[in-house]
């Protein structure tokens, strides 16, 4: 893997690989990007007709958002997975998505849950928008997914424990 697509720490880099990502993927996600253009308003409105349908997440959404706000976060999501590159700016958004779902009470089963109904969605539009190549496209997103979702409950994880850690805290200063 060269610097020019894939250019992060030597442990993220073994992260990348055993996730499968590699180049060759980002220049053919990059090749699509028209596509992605395309349908990415279809797909977007599609997963949050379907995420609205359950009350808990609706609640998330009219606490801490508007619904075109996150639309257009989703937007540039979707459109992020072809710009053909992974750097450590891309791995601090990733870890920054994670930090604001654990702030807001997002909790890891609706975050993945999400993914995979986000990825079933977009699978259908590519595979009518692009019918030749929506196979390797779906391998990989996949991918890509999987290394958001591998990032995102990093994040839950050290908030997670950030908190175990201060009530420990706390308990001792009361004990004390």
């Amino acid at each position: 893997m060269g610097l020019d697509m894939i250019n992060v720490s030597n442990d993220r880099m073994q992260q990348i690989r055993y996730t499968g990502i590699t180049e060759q993927e980002l220049s053919l996600l990059g090749k699509h990007q028209y596509s992605f253009k395309r349908i990415v308003h279809a797909v977007v409105d599609e997963l949050y007709e379907r995420i609205l349908e359950q009350p808990q997440l609706k609640h998330i959404i009219e606490q801490h958002s508007t619904l075109e706000r996150l639309k257009e976060t989703q937007r540039w999501y979707f459109l992020s997975l072809t710009e053909g590159k992974i750097d450590d700016a891309f791995i601090e958004r990733r870890l920054h998505v994670g930090h604001v779902h654990s702030r807001i009470g997002l909790n890891s089963d609706w975050f993945l849950g999400t993914f995979i109904l986000y990825l079933d969605i977009a699978i259908m539009h590519l595979k009518k928008d692009i019918p030749d190549n929506w196979i390797q496209l779906t391998h990989a997103i996949t991918k890509l997914f999987n290394l958001d979702a591998q990032l995102v409950l990093e994040a839950y994880q050290k908030i997670e424990k950030q908190k175990v850690e201060y009530l420990v805290d706390e308990q001792q200063v009361l004990l004390a």
